[in-house]
């Protein structure tokens, strides 16, 4: 595709359709007549088509194709299609039988092949969908294409289905697929937005179809969370369409949602969507600045730092930055000094630390860390305040750490022989989150300092709270287990303790006149989940 794309810009002398379907119609009319004729050959294989008599032949190949759910036929399917096609055009049929133009249509259009002996497809699905929503079209079968319209298979045929009906066909599968989307709860979504994006392609349509199909997808966009974002950007590109240019005018959860939405969708369309959404993004907007780190890996890395991160850390420094792989690790070097970034990969230490800064570097999360084989790094960073390690088989305990004044420290699936006792090293801590398996019943043996301002305990930790009063400067407590009476009395006995988030129900809660935020779940904020 890319290859017939430079051929026609060539032979356009720069100057492509602007448009999809204009650009499909004319590599066709490039391939099927004027490339044989502008090249001298007259009448290969002895039959010369005409362009239409060419399109038809092909329409009735691709049509099948689709009708049928597949994306090669049999020689002798194609044989069966072409000699039922050629007594109603006796021009062609003078000139040879359905194997003499069969092997025409391979050898000279430039757009059927044989993939193996004895079959046959399109050199490109592209192809196959537009010659076959033609015929689907010209037959009218308008009912099978909104029957089909829930197969993501059929959703570009649709859309070229619109492109090539005439105004009353385009309107009437426009209607059909929002009233199928009415009836079918579980294709709504679908059905409406495939609508809305097929809306884009009609030449022309009424003012009451477009009024239907817009005030249907209304419903469904902007998308306003992460789960809305993917239900979209599982409907393909053809949603792309339909979502915003500009950040201006959308909530912080819009704004973050549409660019998940186009990230997981990825393509030339979802970056130059991108590339007109981030500069209109708030100064300071953390959700959409997640999203924007997260869609990093579905793009070349070195491309994406420089057009997207870059000038979105010039506005935003405190942005978070994941980096997965290795072109990432590499592309960090194009950033300025990265206040957060998380590592999810097999790092190690040599990998890390060049990218971290010293006097920037106040947040350092390293997820999947499995070849990380020290800390040490750590110590140079005289700007960090939080640290989280996650999966690091090789960190047996936080030696490395001894002494620091290192603030938060969030610790997620330590290895089974990891040495708590070294958390008494870190005089400075007062903000902690376990996130694994604890050595101990209790906290009386919780080996760090009383001055704890912050205690989390994950879903997979189970201990009781025994001892936690002697943390008198406790204000924030999370836990994810019934607490028992004994518990309860532990936490009433915190006089500073102001947030309180439970894994259970408050049923059985005594009066914390103290507590200002109160709630029986703990949802962990995305940007540090594991």
């Amino acid at each position: 595709m890319c290859a017939l794309i430079c051929a026609l810009h060539r032979e356009r002398r720069g100057h492509l359709p602007h448009g999809r379907m204009e650009l499909y119609a004319a590599a066709l009319s490039m391939l099927l007549v004027r490339r044989d004729h502008e090249r001298g050959i007259a009448v290969p294989e002895g039959i010369r088509l005409a362009e239409q008599q060419s399109m038809r032949l092909l329409q009735r190949l691709a049509y099948w194709l689709i009708r049928n759910g597949q994306t090669k036929m049999d020689h002798s399917t194609a044989l069966a299609l072409l000699a039922d096609a050629l007594p109603a055009m006796p021009s062609v049929a003078g000139q040879g039988d359905a194997d003499q133009v069969l092997q025409h249509l391979i050898g000279r259009t430039g757009l059927l092949r044989t993939p193996a002996a004895g079959t046959i497809d399109f050199v490109h699905r592209t192809f196959q969908d537009y010659l076959g929503a033609q015929a689907a079209i010209e037959v009218m079968d308008l009912p099978l294409l909104v029957n089909h319209a829930h197969d993501d298979q059929w959703e570009d045929v649709i859309r070229m289905a619109v492109a090539h009906a005439r105004p009353k066909e385009a309107a009437a599968l426009l209607t059909g697929l929002v009233h199928r989307g009415d009836r079918e709860e579980a294709n709504r979504a679908r059905l409406h937005l495939l609508a809305a994006a097929s809306l884009h392609y009609a030449t022309e349509i009424d003012t009451e179809t477009r009024e239907l199909v817009g005030g249907r997808a209304e419903a469904w966009l902007p998308p306003r969370s992460p789960e809305e974002a993917d239900a979209l950007a599982a409907l393909g590109p053809g949603v792309l369409d339909l979502l915003p240019r500009t950040a201006h005018g959308l909530e912080t959860d819009e704004a973050g949602a549409v660019i998940r939405t186009a990230a997981k969708i990825g393509g030339d369309q979802a970056y130059e969507l991108l590339r007109h959404v981030a500069p209109t993004l708030q100064e300071i907007d953390l959700r959409s600045d997640f999203a924007l780190s997260e869609g990093w890996g579905n793009f070349d890395a070195h491309e994406y730092a420089q057009d997207l991160l870059l000038p979105r850390l010039a506005r935003s420094p405190f942005s978070d930055i994941t980096v997965r792989t290795p072109e990432q690790l590499d592309a960090l070097s194009l950033l300025p000094p990265l206040r957060r970034v998380t590592f999810r990969g097999s790092f190690t230490a040599r990998d890390i630390a060049p990218r971290l800064s010293p006097e920037h570097t106040e947040e350092v999360q390293i997820y999947e860390g499995q070849a990380l084989e020290h800390i040490r790094f750590v110590r140079d960073l005289t700007a960090l305040r939080h640290l989280a390690l996650a999966s690091c088989e090789q960190i047996t305990g936080l030696d490395d750490l001894a002494d620091l004044p290192l603030p938060q420290l969030r610790l997620v699936k330590t290895p089974a022989l990891f040495r708590f006792d070294t958390l008494a090293g870190l005089p400075g801590l007062t903000h902690l989150e376990l996130f694994t398996a604890l050595p101990w019943k209790d906290l009386t043996t919780l080996p760090v300092h009383d001055n704890l301002a912050e205690l989390v305990f994950g879903a997979t930790v189970s201990v009781s709270l025994r001892g936690l009063s002697r943390f008198r400067d406790l204000r924030t407590l999370v836990v994810n287990q019934p607490l028992t009476a004994e518990d309860w009395d532990e936490v009433s006995s915190l006089p500073g303790l102001t947030t309180l988030l439970l894994g259970d129900s408050l049923a059985h809660a005594p009066v914390l006149p103290n507590i200002t935020a109160l709630s029986p779940t703990v949802n962990p904020p995305s940007s540090r989940s594991t």
